[in-house]
């Protein structure tokens, strides 16, 4: 599940990147800028594979995965495999309407060209901002909890005194709130700190934060 295939569309300055599902984020923003195609640069720094960011419609800085995507090929508990057109899936702020009974074998997408050094650039530019304000390089899932309406989850941790607050050996990030760092820590850990830290939300600004993560086995 680790394949990318790239073809140039004939008479225009467009690609299409079909990539396997267990493909990193990291390797497909590294290619992408090196042939100097625009559309991945908002995934750098993100921790994970091209199927979990299809899932949740992962990005940042204001693009999402999904406004690149063509098609995405799925197969069910059967070992039936579909496809699904872009327009065939409902995408909305870190969520998508593929079933949790189907797992994504393979996504393809559209790119656009662009000047190679402009790409770098805003690749360098991104992830030096996030290097200032997220815990990256260390052990995590990336963001926990979803942003509510008009506001930021991190903030809101931040300002419930949840900054460094452990349970065994997981641990809230002193750099962003809204990052679990894994000291050693097992599932468990994760979960209690989530449910702890989402009370202390809950308890000074009665908002219930809902998680960005997916957590797989709760049902």
């Amino acid at each position: 599940l680790n394949t990318i295939n790239v073809k140039k569309i004939d008479g225009s300055e467009r690609i299409k990147m079909t990539l396997g599902a267990g493909t990193r984020l990291s390797k497909i923003v590294a290619i992408s800028s090196k042939l100097g195609y625009t559309g991945f640069e908002g995934l750098v720094g993100i921790p994970g594979t091209v199927g979990g960011a299809v899932f949740m419609n992962a990005g940042s800085f204001g693009t999402e995965i999904s406004e690149y995507l063509i098609s995405v090929d799925v197969m069910d508990r059967l070992g039936r495999v579909k496809t699904l057109r872009k327009e065939d899936i409902e995408f909305s702020y870190r969520h998508s309407s593929i079933g949790r009974d189907e797992v994504i074998i393979s996504a393809s997408f559209i790119l656009f060209k662009d000047d190679v050094d402009r790409v770098k650039d805003r690749i360098r530019m991104y992830m030096d901002k996030k290097k200032a304000t997220q815990p990256i390089g260390q052990p995590s899932s990336g963001c926990v909890f979803k942003n509510p309406e008009g506001k930021y989850a991190g903030w809101l941790l931040e300002a419930s005194d949840c900054k460094g607050l452990c349970v065994g050996g997981a641990e809230i990030s002193k750099i962003h709130a809204n990052f679990i760092i894994n000291k050693g820590g097992s599932s468990t850990d994760f979960l209690k700190l989530m449910e702890l830290a989402k009370k202390r939300v809950y308890d000074k600004f009665s908002i219930s934060l809902s998680p960005e993560i997916v957590i797989v086995g709760d049902e």
